[in-house]
């Protein structure tokens, strides 16, 4: 089936150059639209491009300077000039072990605060699609549009990390973890450790860079809720304008066909029957609106002459999705609290085969000040998965295929999706949406993961000397049942055709399990010769992961 595809327009172009109080260009600004997940960042001159309407604004942040938000109204040219920011130099940065003041950082590190992230959430659902454009350096990138789908993280370069291949790695207050199964409203702050230094901290699996994620912390006083949630419309942002009357489908094959071999073909696409008389009258059946969109010929055979939108029949126009968050936090000086949860779902694309997405998180962070020089802090994390989805095969093998695949191969503006009967016809058998709208083939995956971390921090010399202590626990089952069944079509009244009838019906149960246990020390000395002394930490780590 011949597709051509059809972009909505994102918005004007906005341009410009962004410079510092001298006149110079700054590299590495990060130009945002707020709400929204388009972003950028300026070139070796300084200068951007981004879409933005003319009810939006720009937002430019830049470490070290203070950011500026402008409206663009119909302005097509903004130019900035950027003031420092002395004070973001006093800004406390997560580096591995412990905290730094950024002025003391010599590496390469970018850090998103809480404010950041609530701005660039929006309804995207997921920490790692709301990172997208956010940090000058960090690429994030998605095979498909699921919302359990994780990205493949780089740092530094698009194809290529630090150095050769790879994906940067992911820790969660200190625990290697995908991003995915985080509850995006526990998350205080980001930190992304871009150079080669963070391997100093994290060995080789720091080699292509780290992102470290934060998580919130018991706030003291009496006990405050909150509560927020969201209801969004998803929708395609490109929809592929398809050829569906069935007339010019194939005159445009036949003049192809043709014009390559000189002679008339007998199939199109090796399935559906072309012959001159059945293409005459699709001719005069085009032109009269008034006639079927079928007939039985001489032989018991269904022909058909439909005008079939395939991609209407397969997806929605739009789909929606909804999330609640509820959190806790209090206590006093001696023992604080935090407790949250989050509901996610998320229903398909598709307008048949159930297709549904759902994820529940419930952390508990407590903290208790056993002695003036002695904290205890535990963190435990479930999260529960569940996600369902038709698939469809060709009939030659049981191996799902995309339906974008299903669409080009068979899917024929002038077949029907079902017979007179009800029945379903040869190309909606073979295209895949039977499989779809019956539910016997599909693809159901489950994932729980359990996380603990218990903290010791030990003040051997108050503000001076600070010995820390963690284990961590990971606990984490992925399942997947894949079934794929015959279904049948008919060709005439009183003929079938079978797929996957060659393979039979079949059953795959999968389950992976991973046991991960990582303990650390280490020892913070600040020694207080000035009032701008220096940090330094040292520390040891052992970890042990189990899996198939």
């Amino acid at each position: 089936m011949r597709s051509r595809p059809r972009h909505k327009g994102g918005g004007k172009a906005v341009s410009g150059i962004v410079k510092d109080d001298t006149g110079n260009p700054l590299i590495g600004v990060t130009v945002t639209v707020p709400g929204t997940t388009k972003g950028t960042t300026t070139d070796a001159n300084g200068t951007y491009t981004i879409n933005a309407d003319n009810s939006e604004s720009l937002n430019f942040s830049y470490v070290g300077y203070k950011p500026q938000t402008i409206h663009v109204n119909n302005q097509s040219t903004i130019d900035v000039t950027m003031s420092e920011d002395n004070t973001s130099l006093e800004e406390v940065v997560v580096v591995g072990y412990g905290v730094q003041k950024r002025r003391d950082i010599v590496g390469a590190v970018e850090t998103l605060s809480t404010k950041g992230l609530e701005e660039r959430m929006g309804s995207s659902m997921s920490i790692s699609r709301s990172l997208q454009g956010a940090i000058p350096g960090l690429t994030m990138t998605f095979s498909d549009g699921k919302p359990n789908r994780g990205a493949t993280v780089r740092i530094r370069g698009a194809e290529n990390s630090i150095g050769s291949g790879g994906s940067a790695l992911v820790m969660v207050d200190g625990v290697e973890t995908d991003m995915s199964t985080v509850n995006p409203d526990d998350i205080e702050s980001i930190t992304v450790l871009k150079d080669a230094s963070s391997t100093a901290v994290y060995g080789a699996r720091g080699t292509f860079g780290v992102i470290l994620l934060t998580t919130k912390k018991p706030q003291k006083g009496s006990a405050k809720v909150t509560y927020n949630g969201t209801f969004t419309f998803y929708k395609r942002a490109t929809k592929p304008e398809m050829v569906t009357n069935g007339y010019d489908y194939t005159t445009s094959f036949l003049e192809s066909y043709v014009n390559a071999f000189g002679k008339d073909p007998s199939n199109i696409n090796n399935v559906f029957k072309f012959s001159r008389t059945w293409y005459n009258e699709l001719a005069r059946r085009n032109s009269d609106p008034s006639y079927e969109k079928w007939r039985v010929n001489n032989r018991n055979v269904y022909e058909y002459f439909g005008n079939t939108n395939w991609y209407d029949v397969f997806y929605k126009d739009y789909t929606t999705g909804h999330q609640h968050n509820i959190s806790v936090t209090g206590g006093g000086d001696v023992a604080s609290y935090y407790v949250s949860g989050r509901m996610f779902e998320q229903d398909g694309i598709y307008n048949a085969g159930d297709e549904k997405y759902q994820q529940f998180n419930v952390k508990a962070k407590g903290i208790v000040n056993v002695k003036p020089w002695l904290r205890v802090e535990n963190t435990t994390d479930f999260m529960y998965r569940y996600s369902h989805q038709p698939t469809s095969h060709t009939g030659i093998s049981t191996t799902p295929m995309t339906v974008s695949r299903m669409l080009n191969h068979q899917a024929y503006p002038v077949a029907l999706v079902t017979n007179p009967d009800g029945t379903w016809t040869y190309a909606a058998v073979l295209n895949g949406y039977a499989g779809f709208a019956e539910g016997t083939s599909y693809q159901q995956e489950d994932k729980f993961t359990l996380k603990d971390k218990l903290g010791v921090e030990i003040d051997l010399v108050k503000d001076v000397l600070k010995v820390s202590g963690d284990l961590s626990y990971l606990f984490s089952r992925n399942t997947r049942e894949r079934v794929t069944n015959m279904y049948t079509g008919y060709t005439g009244p009183e003929s079938t055709i079978t797929v996957n009838e060659s393979q039979g019906s079949t059953l795959q149960n999968v389950r992976y399990d991973m046991n991960y246990v990582s303990s650390n020390i280490y020892a913070e000395y600040t020694p207080k010769l000035t009032t701008r002394s220096n940090f330094w930490a040292a520390g040891i780590s052992k970890r042990r992961n189990t899996a198939p």
